[in-house]
Formats: structure tokens, C-alpha cells, sequence
């Protein structure tokens, strides 16, 4: 055994790029995060429910689709997720009126600043 070898070490990375030493197994999951899943999905279903102008409801679709695109990334742009999730703040902050969507938008928004 090297120095950069640990025996029969096998490593789980769930979203991330994860190794330690060299000659050992990881295992790198590319998979969306669990709870980003199940906070987007509130989301967009408060989304749904709040009546507001169909081509801004499809930006702010496409916003939170590739804010979660890049935040499952195993090395995600952190200046880059900064940036579109405070331009959608400013949307979000304009339109809702709806306590279940500012609620989702609050759960969903904090889970994606505890990656950056």
C-alpha cells in the first residue's frame, strides 16, 4: 500500500466530485439532490396555483430549472447561482402575493444558499 492508497476503501459521493488518494473506488452519484427535488416540485405547484402572466410564469420556470441544473453540479458556478437566484428574488418578490408560493419560494431559495 502507497501513501495515497487506503486498502480496500470505498468512497460514496452523493453530487460531488470525491477522492482521496489514488487506487480506490468511488462511487460519484450525478443525481439531483432529494430535498431540492421535493422543494422545487412545492414550488412550481405554488407556481401553478398563483394566477399570474403566462410568459413571466414560464421565466420563472425557466430560471429555477437552470438554477437547478447548475446546482446539481458536482462543482457548481457559485458566482453564477448567486447571481440568478437573487435576479429570481426580485421577480418572485414583485409577484407574489400568494403565502404558499412565498413560503415555497422562502424554503426553496434557503436550501439553494446553503450550496453557495
Amino acid at each position: 500500500m502507497t501513501k495515497n492508497e487506503f486498502g480496500d476503501v470505498s468512497i460514496s459521493a452523493y453530487g460531488s466530485a470525491f477522492a482521496v488518494g489514488s487506487g480506490n473506488t468511488v462511487t460519484n452519484s450525478n443525481q439531483s439532490v432529494p430535498e431540492l427535488v421535493e422543494l422545487t416540485e412545492k414550488l412550481l405547484a405554488a407556481l401553478d396555483d398563483h394566477e399570474i402572466n403566462h410568459e413571466k410564469k414560464a421565466e420563472i420556470v425557466e430560471a429555477v430549472a437552470a438554477i437547478n441544473e447548475n446546482a446539481n453540479k458536482s462543482k457548481p458556478n457559485k458566482t453564477l447561482l448567486k447571481g440568478m437566484v437573487d435576479g429570481l428574488k426580485g421577480t418572485m418578490d414583485v409577484i407574489t402575493k400568494s403565502p404558499a408560493l412565498i413560503e415555497a419560494y422562502a424554503k426553496w431559495s434557503d436550501f439553494i444558499g446553503s450550496l453557495l
